[in-house]
């Protein structure tokens, strides 16, 4: 999303859209519910694992569907999966403007040891997904909707937000710059026969026709059933908490 468009929040201009969870995500422990209801933000549940994201116009979210024909020599694995977007996507991406920078720690994107962009992942047999949000930049008042999770990568320790996030902003002239350098690198990456598009939001039978190939949560060997993302209601014991 090259920009999110939402409910409008704290922040000139930041345009929120909502708070994302992991499939294992628990709100009560993850989330400020009495802040999140008073900015009118929807609960969201996604089909893959990883962190919880607030959505607004600072993030950046990519996803690669693909099989084991589209990336030569990278079976569908998590493992070789992220090892292949850093090393062959987002290391050089963002080395090409902060050479030297870029680490994968955990299962994070990071600036030395400040994360910009988190993944999750599915994979069925050897049809996978790998999604990514990254912060081009953001706002310390709308993090503070999100507790600091029980569990976290050793990396991080007891860092607030404030200490522990950057944004590409700081090293990327602009967002273009970011789409046309990830561009460069696909083409760069995947098999030949694999064609890269743009794809507008807006064309919603092809954006059916993505979601109905993608590998279903926790099925291996195939699956007709497509993966779920929904919507969730607030639970009354979950206003308030944060964990």
């Amino acid at each position: 999303a090259r920009r999110a468009g939402g409910p409008q929040g704290p922040g000139p201009g930041r345009n929120l859209q909502g708070i994302v969870l992991g499939i294992s995500g628990k709100p009560a422990e993850l989330v400020d519910g009495d802040l999140a209801r008073r900015w009118g933000l929807p609960l969201i549940k996604r089909f893959t694992g990883g962190g919880t994201v607030v959505v607004d116009e600072g993030c950046l979210m990519v996803s690669l569907l693909g099989d084991d024909r589209a990336v030569p020599g990278v079976k569908a694995q998590p493992n070789a999966l992220l090892d292949w977007t850093a090393r062959e996507l987002y290391g050089p991406l963002v080395g090409a403007h902060a050479p030297g920078r870029f680490e994968l720690r955990a299962q994070d994107y990071c600036l030395g040891d400040r994360k910009f962009g988190g993944n999750a992942q599915a994979i069925s047999g050897p049809r996978w997904v790998h999604h990514t949000s990254f912060l081009w930049d953001y706002d310390p008042t709308v993090m503070e909707v999100l507790a600091l999770p029980r569990k976290r990568p050793a990396y991080r320790g007891a860092r607030g937000h404030a200490d522990f996030l950057v944004g590409l902003d700081s090293v990327l002239p602009d967002r273009e710059r970011f789409w046309d350098l990830l561009e460069g690198r696909l083409r760069a990456a995947l098999a030949p026969d694999i064609a890269v598009v743009d794809v507008a939001w807006g064309d919603q039978h092809l954006l059916q026709e993505i979601e109905g190939s993608l590998p279903a949560p926790g099925q291996r060997g195939g699956s007709s059933r497509p993966p779920t993302t929904r919507v969730l209601d607030w639970p009354e014991d979950q206003a308030g908490s944060r964990g």
